[in-house]
């Protein structure tokens, strides 16, 4: 079906762009990622700032500390 749209794709690429995961959606440093996200989920305490330095430009560990 030519034009048809592939729907899991496309709600891959919005879910990556709405966690802020891809550089067009991401925050100049860390405490815009967290005023962004209404959560971010985690089974290990050690990766949370990961998770914050990832959507974040230039972001150190030390900014999230």
């Amino acid at each position: 079906m030519a034009g048809a749209i592939n729907l899991p794709r496309e709600i891959s690429l919005l879910r990556i762009c709405a966690q802020g995961l891809a550089p067009a959606a991401d925050s100049a440093d860390v405490v815009g990622v967290v005023e962004r996200l209404c959560a971010v989920q985690g089974q290990q305490v050690s990766a949370l700032p990961h998770a914050l330095i990832a959507r974040a430009r230039c972001a150190m560990r030390s900014d999230v500390v």
